[in-house]
């Protein structure tokens, strides 16, 4: 359940109880849904707040997993499946889960972390394809899938593999699949990696820059990470 997931979760968090649900196949593999957009209840809330505190609403659904057997890798491939619902609206841009890198929980959501790299799959206004990236020589770089619009109504795969840049050293890698076809490949990246920072998990923040109802919705499947 939210709850359950809430309770095994580091501090950072946010809309899992509000705008989340645990849903089940048939062979009872569990599903994390996300509603995107603000909900009746939320929306009513808005109505009585000012500009600076209607910001502060979340959209969709953010938290952190760093799994056990990370370590110190400095290379991983993070795999799940996303179904984007059939009314999918691309009107702003909006993030998928990726992997990432800092030395403090705080640098995951700064313009430009200290040490290490922030990464999300993305979507750009009207489904454009691409993934964010946060380092500390860039407040946000897009690396766009060319030619790629995130498919709606159907299952995707995607694969996001990260190799570290070596200390001072332009060499990091992103490679991105979508349904076994390599879609995005950067190979001279600086992620702000430094001796004794390896990566640290996955960032899962799914949501998008909307204030409007909730008009979409999203549905992932359990994520999968392979490090070394």
């Amino acid at each position: 359940t939210p709850i359950e997931l809430q309770a095994r979760l580091p501090s950072r968090e946010w809309g899992l109880l509000t705008n989340a649900r645990v849903v089940s196949s048939a062979d009872q593999t569990a599903f994390l849904q996300v509603a995107l957009g603000l909900s009746a209840e939320q929306q009513e809330r808005a109505s009585r707040m000012d500009a600076e505190e209607e910001e502060k609403l979340q959209d969709g659904v953010g938290f952190l997993w760093r799994p056990q057997n990370m370590g110190q890798a400095r290379a991983a491939c993070l795999t799940y499946r996303a179904f984007l619902s059939k009314d999918f609206v691309f009107e702003s841009r909006g993030t998928l889960p990726g992997l990432y890198s800092v030395s403090e929980e705080n640098d995951v959501d700064a313009s430009q972390p200290q040490q290490g790299f922030v990464s999300r799959l993305a979507w750009d206004q009207g489904g454009a394809m691409g993934l964010t990236l946060r380092t500390p020589l860039t407040a946000g770089m897009w690396l766009p899938a060319r030619g790629t619009l995130w498919p709606v109504n159907r299952w995707v795969t995607v694969e996001q593999e990260t190799v570290l840049n070596t200390p001072k050293t332009s060499d990091g890698i992103i490679r991105v699949w979508v349904d076994g076809v390599l879609k995005i490949e950067h190979t001279a990246l600086d992620l702000g990696a430094v001796e004794d920072l390896g990566l640290s998990g996955v960032v899962a923040d799914i949501g998008a820059a909307t204030q409007g109802k909730v008009t979409s919705r999203v549905t992932l499947s359990p994520f999968i990470v392979q490090s070394q």
